[in-house]
């Protein structure tokens, strides 16, 4: 059974949205919480507090905004946007200001993922139609690194979740191999397949002690498609 504490963070993590607590100088706390919203037909980004109040639209441009980050000190938002014409990743203050492009590479980059101490940025990088990569940079588009390719392990797909340590990074995978979740190691760049899975475009997160992933699967009854919970420790077991 899951702790009341720990299904409480998995639906959080499952819905995408980003909770962030900030204690200041003052050991006063600001609570935000960014997500993104329908709106003038577009999925545009927003923040406000954990009680509704303090609403702020964050992007309001010609694109649809459904794949950020929330920086782990809540300062920053990295977000996935195609409004210069291919995906391309952006760095905007969290409230608001100082938008900016990562300048990383020439690519169709999305799915953007803070570490957990905040320094560096992972992101799925798609040169082609048939290669996608898993992309490690500085929070400043420096030092980038390829993780994780295609050529080996099928078609990567978002969500990339870090473990909490920061040492390794969770996804699901695509055709042409079974789906299943995948954990790579940062450092030597190994992956490894704890767990097949019955159907793509899997959800999951790790357990804050990063020694548990739960991860979604789809399983079809009669007419019926249902997407069921799973929880497995991170070797498979």
């Amino acid at each position: 059974a899951l702790s009341g504490a720990f299904a409480a963070s998995l639906i959080l993590a499952l819905v995408a949205v980003l909770v962030v607590e900030r204690a200041s100088g003052t050991h006063e706390s600001s609570r935000r919480i960014a997500f993104s919203r329908f709106q003038d037909e577009r999925f545009q980004i927003f923040t406000m507090n954990v009680d509704g109040t303090g609403l702020r639209q964050i992007t309001a441009d010609g694109a649809n905004h459904v794949q950020f980050s929330l920086s782990p000190d809540g300062q920053q938002i990295v977000f996935g946007s195609a409004a210069g014409g291919h995906d391309q990743l952006f760095i905007v203050n969290a409230n608001g200001t100082n938008l900016h492009r990562l300048e990383v590479d020439e690519a169709n980059d999305g799915a953007p993922s803070w570490s957990p101490d905040g320094k560096e940025i992972a992101f799925i990088s798609t040169p082609s139609l048939t290669e996608s990569d898993i992309v490690v940079v500085n929070r400043d588009g420096s030092n980038l690194r390829r993780i994780a390719d295609s050529s080996k392990i099928g078609a990567i797909f978002a969500p990339i979740v870090w473990s909490p340590d920061g040492r390794a990074i969770a996804f699901p995978n695509g055709p042409p191999r079974k789906p299943s979740v995948n954990v790579v190691t940062l450092g030597d760049e190994t992956t490894r397949q704890p767990a097949t899975i019955s159907s793509y475009g899997s959800e999951l997160s790790w357990s804050p002690s990063g020694n548990e992933i739960v991860y979604t699967q789809g399983v079809t009854k009669g007419d019926t498609y249902e997407s069921h919970l799973y929880l497995m420790r991170d070797d498979g077991s």
